[in-house]
C-alpha cells in the first residue's frame, strides 16, 4: 500500500475521532441544556401570561393543563442535564453568571405542584431569577 494513503487515513481517523469527542462531550450537552432552558422559558411565559388573564376560554385552560404537566418534564430534564451532561467548565461559567439550573429545576417542580396563584407567581419569579431571564 501507498504510505501516503496510510498516513492520510490515520490523520482523517484522528481528526474525525477528535471532532466526534468534542461534539459529543461539549457541544451536544450545551445545546441540549439551552434547548431545554428555552422550552421551559417559553412554556413559563405562556403560563404566566395565561394565569393573569381574567376568564380564559376552554382551549387556553386545556393548554394550561398541558403546560403544567410539561413543567415536571422540564424540571427533570433540566436537572438531569445540569447534573450529568454538562461539562464542569460550563457549570463553573453558569455559576459565575449566577445562573442556577438546579434551583430552577426545584422551583419548576414546585410550580408543577402549586395551585395557588400567589405561590405560582412567586415560583415564576424565582425561576426567572435562577435562569437569568
Amino acid at each position: 500500500m501507498d504510505p501516503q494513503l496510510i498516513i492520510g487515513a490515520a490523520i482523517s481517523f484522528a481528526a474525525g475521532s477528535f471532532i466526534y469527542i468534542v461534539i459529543y462531550f461539549f457541544v451536544y450537552p450545551i445545546y441540549k441544556y439551552r434547548k431545554i432552558k428555552n422550552q421551559a422559558v417559553s412554556d413559563l411565559i405562556f403560563y404566566s401570561t395565561s394565569i393573569c388573564s381574567e376568564d380564559p376560554d376552554e382551549s387556553i385552560r386545556n393548554e394550561l393543563t398541558r403546560k403544567i404537566t410539561l413543567f415536571k418534564k422540564h424540571a427533570l430534564d433540566l436537572g438531569e442535564c445540569f447534573d450529568c451532561l454538562l461539562p464542569n467548565w460550563y457549570k463553573l461559567m453558569l455559576q459565575k453568571r449566577k445562573e442556577s439550573p438546579g434551583d430552577a429545576s426545584k422551583n419548576l417542580m414546585a410550580l408543577y405542584n402549586t395551585s395557588n396563584l400567589n405561590h405560582a407567581t412567586a415560583r415564576i419569579n424565582m425561576i426567572k431569577l435562577n435562569l437569568k431571564i
